[in-house]
């Protein structure tokens, strides 16, 4: 006997009978076999029945029949969602949701009365229905309209390159991906396209292994490369314990109120800036130089507070200050590599990282436990990115950005000049490449330009270090050839550039400027940097995606499942950059 509930494709099957006037489930097949199985059934509840299925009768003929029952019913409800109906989006229903999606606020608010005076006061015309129908309806659509414009861009990329990252959110597990592409036009575009629903056991041993085939270039990312190399090389004892100490004096103020007053009133009494000590956390890159850079600056406040409260544990010697001093100094420029990562996307970490290295050379401390971190970060610095350029995506990156071409390639120019040819070669007989296309070579004067900032010593140290290459080992009738030879002997962009905007502030040049003025002087080269320019240089986008997630899943979202999730996440990144035009 089924239930009134006979909606419920469980009952339907015939593996459940209910006892008459009693909310209680028996499965036939275990009263046949003398077990007794009974099921709760109070308010229509099936979970326990969906179960026990398959638990227990995972081969039985009534589980296949569950199964040909569910799975239609899922991917119809699926193709619904993803499908947009007939009647199109009302520009009432896009704002609303442009509303939700970008300000990260709950559905709820739309049925307050105030957001209906609002809309009423700008005399829209319009009645606003309520937050179910632009939760159900009008999001889906508007997430699939969105999403066909983003495909529709993507496909006029001829290459696209790919950022992900995992992130575990409340209850569930998420994988994002953003795609960047370079234009007709020469502008490089980053685009947001998904934050997913990312079940089961993974590993990113296991994840990169996915992407170790022929049809996929693998990098890592160079800010999580690097903040390795900076994390181990502060683990020996005495800069361990530094640190250490440094953590509780900060951990102190983030924990008491009373004493996080203390500190501002001694902060305006000293006439030191206003800033909060920021916490040493591992998982942020560099994180150890902020807070020591932040602990030095209020120095006098920490140290006046320790004596006022005699905490002779909150204080730190003389030396512990000096010490402190110099590491700041000396992860100074491992921040300074970090935001050359994150300001110049292109995946050439080989370069700035050999400019780091230079920098680093150079330093001399007093204090011998600052110079082993220094000795530890150049080697692990030399370890991480010095060979790179001996992978094809790293290298043929580097000498296809016009500000390094094969400067500081870590090994000799023409051996890297013939590693290129090479590797180019091989893919232009592979893809069978044609270019119908006479080349011009144009020669451009030399022009000095004016340097800025820490990078004016690098720019001056390769700007005239430009040689014309050797033919001999490579065939002087390959139009590739001709147009490597020329354009490695063409003067090297700088890193740096006077901003228009302020004179006395720099801006780094833009290798896809160099390439729309001179793409059609190198028919070949130009599109192999179409390839090997996309790549990120660092999974910041993708990141930056779980920085939006992490805004999502409030108190008053915890129940929020996957589906909305990437659609609130997807549309929030995405809108302002279409300019809400859709």
């Amino acid at each position: 006997m089924a239930p009134k509930n006979v909606t419920a494709n469980i009952w339907r099957i015939g593996l459940y009978t209910k006892k008459p006037d009693e909310e209680i489930a028996i499965c036939t097949v275990c009263c046949d076999d003398g077990i007794k199985c009974e099921f709760s059934v109070k308010d229509g509840t099936t979970s326990t029945l969906i179960k026990h299925l398959k638990t227990k009768h995972p081969d039985s003929v009534f589980f296949t029949r569950y199964t040909e029952m569910v799975v239609p019913r899922k991917n119809e409800q699926i193709t619904q969602h993803f499908q947009p109906n007939d009647a199109s989006v009302g520009s009432l229903e896009k704002r609303i949701v442009n509303f939700v999606a970008c300000n990260l606020t709950s559905f709820k608010c739309i049925n307050d009365p105030t957001l209906h005076a609002l809309i009423k006061f700008g005399n829209t015309g319009a009645d606003i229905k309520d937050e179910s129908h632009y939760r159900k309806n009008a999001l889906p659509q508007i997430y699939h309209v969105v999403k066909q414009k983003i495909i529709s861009m993507i496909k006029e990329f001829e290459y696209v390159s790919f950022t992900t990252d995992a992130w575990s959110g409340p209850g569930y597990s998420y994988l994002s991906l953003t795609i960047t592409g370079i234009s007709k036009e020469w502008k490089r575009v980053s685009l947001p396209f998904a934050v997913s629903h990312f079940p089961g056991s993974h590993t990113s041993a296991n994840i990169k292994k996915c992407f170790q085939t022929n049809e996929f270039f693998h990098a890592d990312c160079g800010s999580h490369l690097l903040n390795l190399v900076v994390r181990d090389s502060l683990k020996p004892e005495p800069i361990s314990e530094l640190l250490k100490k440094c953590r509780a004096i900060v951990g102190h103020f983030k924990h008491s109120n009373a004493a996080m007053d203390h500190l501002k009133d001694l902060q305006i009494e000293s006439d030191l800036p206003s800033h909060m000590l920021l916490q040493d956390m591992p998982v942020r890159w560099n994180c150890a130089y902020y807070m020591a850079d932040r602990l030095l600056e209020q120095k006098f406040a920490v140290q006046h507070y320790a004596v006022s409260k005699q905490r002779l544990d909150m204080s730190l010697s003389d030396n512990d200050w000096e010490k402190l001093s110099q590491l700041r100094n000396l992860l100074s420029y491992a921040e300074e590599l970090s935001k050359l990562f994150c300001d110049n996307p292109i995946s050439v970490q080989c370069g700035f990282a050999s400019l780091t290295i230079s920098g680093i050379e150079k330093l001399n401390f007093s204090d011998r436990d600052v110079m082993e971190v220094k000795q530890s970060i150049l080697t692990g610095l030399q370890t991480k990115f010095g060979n790179l350029n001996l992978e094809r995506i790293h290298g043929v990156a580097h000498f296809l950005d016009p500000r390094f071409k094969d400067m500081k390639s870590g090994s000799s120019q023409d051996v890297f000049r013939k590693q290129i040819f090479e590797w180019l070669k091989e893919e232009l007989l592979k893809s069978g490449m044609v270019v119908d296309q006479e080349v011009e070579i144009v020669h451009s004067p030399v022009t000095k330009r004016p340097n800025y900032g820490l990078l004016a010593d690098f720019d001056d140290e390769m700007g005239c270090d430009i040689n014309v290459p050797s033919t001999s080992a490579c065939d002087p009738t390959s139009d590739l050839w001709k147009e490597i030879v020329d354009y490695a002997s063409k003067p090297r962009q700088t890193l740096q550039m006077q901003d228009p905007s302020d004179s006395n502030k720099s801006k780094a040049c833009d290798p896809m400027v160099w390439w729309k003025n001179n793409s059609n002087n190198y028919p070949h080269l130009s599109k192999f940097a179409k390839r090997y320019l996309t790549p990120d240089c660092t999974t910041r986008m993708s990141e930056g995606l779980f920085s939006t997630a992490r805004n999502v899943f409030t108190y008053q979202r915890m129940r929020l499942k996957p589906r909305k999730a990437q659609m609130i996440i997807f549309l929030n990144r995405i809108l302002p950059f279409i300019d809400y035009r859709y």
